[in-house]
């Protein structure tokens, strides 16, 4: 069944405006070159505000790099789709950036990073092909020249500045005009192992219930399709029974017997709160922004699994994965993923280099590293080794992104306007205490196979300096 509410894997028509090659490299591509507005473009979701995948290979083939890494995706990073905004950006090394385009930071150490890591067996996004941007779409879909949509958006902050306009957080003027005066943007065709990122999947278990309301107005519940009708009286089976059960749960929290009012006054409470679900239900009306439904969960862990699957098939490695198999699933989000990254970050680290922002953002949903602008160290030409500091927070960004995933903090990370009665994907499928279980055996597994990848050249007396500084 397609999730028709689903915010995720969204067809995008990709405009046509003027850019100029800086750069190629196609040698090892399957692909032909293409201009973005010639592609099928779907944004794999929300957050991918600068980033589209080309849709018609995606999750359909798999190649591989002179060295041996492989990929499975291919999409471009700052094609213009969307009016460009400049905003703050506490992962950018400059600390602004402009919604919806690239800018110049960090493309040659892209490059020189993604070449090195892929040459040491470290998968990880390869440039193809570099276009600077003449041209770009702003509000009302004109398109006008860079040079002149900059001096626009300087012009604009300098008059808001002067009405008193500019709100708390939002950059200066002048610091609008000394970050456009120093930057161009691009658009960067780059081949990614998979499109999905940490934060997808994070997204992803944000789940509204088990239903899910379909544009033709029916309703997709745990695998088969109701009129409205029909699940409207499901559904009321459905609140009925859940009703009853945290009621009787309510009452066992309390250290004495409830009196009559209190009990009236919580069944009140309860009935309120699901005539709200119901309501949306008899309305169909979904904030598809807000809600993914299981359906949209297992066909990203589907595309994921066959990916890997494909991959160690083709390394020679026997472990798979099927969507289908909830031990699977726990298998490969509890203890797969977060060994892999693991005893990628190990590997990375013991490169001599550090990523900076190894963030739910950065990495991908098979366990490797993206956004390549913000990584450093004395292989890369830099002045300095990476400290311990680095590496520490290197590791702790890590962590954090797979407790983003698997629900841990989830409010405060994830933005995303739930209704009452939302369960996560994990929390349905296994429980409040198995997830719990699942975060710990995850952490588990990141800390074992980096530890175990470090001693195999750099000394333990450092890696205890490391683990001291994470705090955690």
């Amino acid at each position: 069944m397609v999730d028709e509410t689903s915010e995720f894997y969204k067809p995008v028509s990709l405009p046509e405006v003027s850019s100029k090659i800086v750069t190629e490299e196609r040698e090892g591509s399957p692909f032909k070159k293409q201009l973005w507005h010639e592609a099928k473009g779907q944004r794999i979701s929300p957050d991918h505000g600068r980033s589209i995948e080309e849709a018609m290979s995606a999750g359909k083939v798999i190649w591989a790099d002179e060295y041996g890494n492989y990929f499975g995706s291919r999409s471009w990073k700052g094609a213009p789709i969307v009016t460009p905004v400049v905003e703050r950006d506490k992962y950018s090394p400059r600390g602004l950036r402009v919604y919806g385009l690239k800018d110049v930071v960090g493309l040659t150490r892209i490059e020189k990073a993604s070449r090195l890591m892929r040459q040491q067996g470290l998968a990880t996004e390869r440039v193809v092909e570099t276009r600077r941007l003449e041209k770009i779409i702003k509000s009302g879909g004109k398109v006008v020249p860079v040079k002149k949509w900059k001096a626009n958006q300087v012009a604009e902050y300098e008059k808001r500045a002067r009405k008193n306009k500019i709100r708390g957080g939002e950059p200066k003027p002048e610091e609008i005009k000394k970050y456009l005066k120093g930057t161009e943007f691009y658009v960067l065709e780059r081949e990614t192992q998979v499109g999905e990122r940490l934060l997808d999947l994070a997204e992803l278990n944000m789940v509204l219930d088990e239903y899910v309301v379909l544009k033709n107005g029916k309703v997709g519940h745990e695998g088969k399709i109701y009129s409205k009708e029909e699940f409207v009286k499901r559904f009321e089976e459905l609140t009925q029974k859940e009703r009853e059960k945290k009621l009787a749960t309510w009452r066992e929290s309390l250290k004495g017997e409830p009196s009559e009012a209190e009990v009236k006054a919580k069944e009140e409470e309860l009935t309120e709160r699901y005539k709200e679900l119901k309501k949306a239900v008899e309305e169909a009306k979904v904030d598809s922004g807000a809600i993914n439904s299981g359906f949209t969960f297992k066909k990203t862990l589907g595309r994921i699994f066959n990916w890997v699957n494909v991959r160690n098939e083709l390394m020679g490695k026997e472990e798979r994965f099927d969507v289908n198999k909830k031990e699977d699933i726990r298998r490969y989000l509890g203890e797969y993923l977060p060994r892999e990254m693991g005893r990628y970050l190990a590997r990375f680290h013991r490169l001599g280099l550090a990523h900076g922002f190894a963030t739910f953002h950065n990495w991908s949903a098979v366990g490797t590293l993206y956004d390549l602008d913000s990584v450093h160290g004395k292989p890369l030409g830099d002045n300095k080794a990476i400290t311990d500091e680095e590496i520490s927070r290197d590791i702790g960004l890590s962590v954090e992104g797979i407790g983003v995933y698997l629900q841990e903090g989830r409010q405060e990370i994830v933005k995303t306007n739930l209704p009452y009665g939302y369960k996560g994907f994990l929390s349905q499928s296994f429980g409040e205490i198995e997830a719990e279980r699942m975060r710990n055996k995850a952490y588990d597994e990141f800390n074992q196979s980096y530890t175990h990848e470090w001693r195999r050249q750099q000394p333990a007396t450092r890696l205890r300096r490391v683990w001291g500084r994470r705090g955690r």
